[in-house]
C-alpha cells in the first residue's frame, strides 16, 4: 500500500480546516509568509505531523516482501524480515522467534508512547465542533 495518498489526505484535510482569518490577521500584523509558516502553521500542525509520521512509520515497518525480494544477504534484512527468515525447512526455533518478535515490537511501542499525547490530542481536536 502506498502511503503517499494517505498522508497527503491527512495534511490536506487539516490545512483546509485552518481558518483563513488567522492567516489574514498575521498578514495584517506584518508577518511574512515564512513567519506565518514558522510561527503559526507549524505549531498548529505539530499533532498532524506526528500522526502522519506515526502512520507512515507503521505502514513502512510492516513491509517485508520487497525487502525479502531485494535483499541479497541476510545482513540487510529488517527485523520483520528476519523474523520470517527464522522459519526454515528444519522447523521453527520458538525461543529465537519469540525473542525477535519482542525486539520487533519494541520500536513500534516506543514510537507510539512518544507520540501518544499528540496523536490523541489531534484526534480529540478533530472531534470537537467549533
Amino acid at each position: 500500500m502506498s502511503l503517499v495518498p494517505l498522508v497527503f489526505f491527512i495534511f490536506v484535510q487539516f490545512f483546509a480546516a485552518i481558518p483563513r482569518e488567522v492567516l489574514e490577521a498575521a498578514s495584517i500584523d506584518g508577518a511574512s509568509e515564512w513567519q506565518m509558516l514558522r510561527l503559526i502553521i507549524v505549531p498548529i500542525a505539530r499533532p498532524v505531523i506526528l500522526t502522519a509520521s506515526l502512520i507512515a512509520f507503521l505502514l513502512n515497518w510492516k513491509q517485508w516482501f520487497p525487502i525479502l525480494v531485494l535483499s541479497t544477504t541476510s545482513d540487510t534484512y529488517t527485523l520483520p524480515v528476519g523474523l520470517i527468515a527464522l522459519n526454515t525447512e528444519y522447523g521453527i526455533n520458538f525461543q529465537a522467534t519469540m525473542a525477535l518478535a519482542t525486539l520487533t515490537v519494541v520500536p513500534v511501542v516506543a514510537l507510539f508512547l512518544l507520540t501518544q499525547r499528540r496523536v490523541m490530542s489531534s484526534f480529540m481536536a478533530g472531534s470537537l465542533k467549533g
